[in-house]
């Protein structure tokens, strides 16, 4: 039988330690107009490898190092909640007993883990939040590494067999950090350490992102260590990476040539956060349109053209899009964004939820009541995709006098309907800020960090119907 020594790219793992060596083991259960109306019809740009000046293909490695076990996790503590029950939502507010770095993001059993610093100590820990007890369980995970301290980033997946593979960084002392992941067993609580050397970056301000495939599959984001563009790699459970290593250097290679001419705005060095679709595609968002990657390895880039359908009326609308969203189970991903009539000027904007098919054909499904920012702001709360399909997303504003406290959850249906939730967090006047994309379990609640009402705080909004 080949060992993972045998495949290209591949890892090899340090023997692993978990509970046989007397630790305890964690829980298995619980711009121009001109260049815009040339791309105003799909191209697509396929296989980055098939293009032979438009992307080096390189073969990706992580090295493991020393595989350590997890310490002994502590019992679940039942943490009471802070509730509320107001007029369109009940309203909870968990403390953590850390202070929170990423997260939440949901295991197959359904329940919330984040990486956190705990407060008694600085060390750092897994919190494991059970939504419908609200108990707390936290696991220590290590500080250090063969003489290396380790930091972690807060970035965090799961894969398919539940695997929890986390983001780090690992320096000697008065060293530059490098990257690192490390692997989380749940069921047996052994810790494995992979390098990213040579795979990402060692900025320290831009760290590897990790994101979880509708098929299991874990996709590595970091920046190139060659150049300005971004690295994207995907990862096997066994630790290998999925051939071609795909780098985004389609606009740098291309410069010059016909093909630039013809496709204006090709990607840049930066693709925003990646959304799962069904089959184990991942989308992705850059300067002038989308791109998606398959599972086996094939980069497509879609221009975006500006235009969007509002479902409702069928007109045709200006649109941006900010963020996008995934819930593993759709083949199309959701965002939220601008869109204004067409011609109408920057203060018309409105924040919308927008809906972007294979083709990259944008619809507008829903317009907010409010927008968070000025035209063209892409710092507004980022949104989630729910199993059905339903885009959520924090809005700042009154909404026309339904939400009293300022803030509230808009709800955008793959049908065109709208929900507007306000909600008051409990003991906090002020709204959440900016943070990570909402998790919505699977009784309908949709969790939110909430850092204004204090380290370690998670905040659940379930709607009344």
């Amino acid at each position: 039988m080949p060992s993972s020594a045998d495949a290209p790219g591949s890892v090899l793992p340090e023997p692993e330690s978990g509970p046989g060596d007397g630790q305890a083991a964690p829980p298995g259960a619980s711009g121009d107009d001109a260049a815009r109306s040339r791309i105003r019809r799909r191209r697509l740009v396929r296989n980055v490898s098939v293009i032979a000046a438009a992307a080096a293909v390189a073969a990706g490695v992580i090295v493991a190092v020393v595989g350590n076990s997890a310490p002994a996790p502590s019992a679940p503590a039942a943490r009471p909640a802070l509730l509320a029950h107001e007029a369109a939502a009940d309203v909870a507010v968990v403390k953590t007993s850390g202070s929170i770095i990423g997260g939440p993001v949901l295991s197959k059993d359904g329940q919330l883990w984040l990486v956190e610093a705990s407060r008694a100590t600085g060390q750092p820990v897994l919190a494991v939040v059970n939504p419908a007890t609200y108990a707390v369980a936290t696991y220590p995970l290590p500080a250090s590494l063969g003489g290396l301290s380790l930091r972690y980033t807060g970035a965090e997946a799961f894969d398919n067999v539940g695997q929890l593979w986390l983001g780090a960084t690992a320096a000697a002392a008065g060293q530059q950090p490098t990257g690192m992941l490390v692997r989380y067993l749940l069921d047996t609580g052994a810790i494995t350490h992979y390098s990213l050397a040579g795979t990402c970056s060692d900025d320290p301000a831009a760290p590897a992102l990790l994101f979880t495939a509708s098929d299991g599959g874990v996709w590595v984001e970091c920046h190139s260590p060659d150049s300005a563009a971004t690295s994207i790699v995907r990862l096997q459970r066994d630790g290998t990476f999925i051939q071609p290593y795909i780098v985004n250097s389609l606009n740098r290679n291309l410069l010059g040539t016909s093909l630039w001419k013809q496709i204006a705005d090709l990607p840049q060095a930066t693709i925003g956060p990646l959304a799962p679709v069904i089959g184990g595609t991942m989308w992705g968002m850059t300067a002038g349109g989308f791109v998606q990657f398959t599972a086996v390895g094939a980069e497509t880039f879609t221009p975006a053209s500006g235009d969007a359908t509002e479902l409702t009326t069928q007109a045709i609308l200006q649109a941006q899009v900010f963020q996008l969203a995934g819930n593993s189970q759709s083949p199309v991903v959701g965002g939220v964004g601008q869109c204004r009539p067409a011609d109408a000027p920057d203060s018309q904007a409105r924040e919308c939820a927008i809906s972007v098919d294979s083709g990259g054909g944008e619809t507008v499904l829903a317009t907010a009541p409010d927008y968070d920012g000025q035209a063209g702001n892409a710092n507004v709360h980022p949104a989630g995709l729910d199993a059905s399909g339903d885009l959520w997303f924090l809005v700042d504003g009154p909404a026309g006098g339904q939400a009293p406290a300022g803030q509230y959850f808009f709800e955008a249906t793959s049908g065109g309907g709208s929900r507007i939730v306000p909600f008051s967090v409990p003991g906090d006047a002020r709204p959440i800020p900016v943070v990570p994309a909402p998790v919505i379990t699977r009784d309908g609640a949709v969790w939110t960090v909430d850092p204004e009402a204090g380290p370690g705080t998670l905040v659940e909004v379930m709607p009344k119907t």
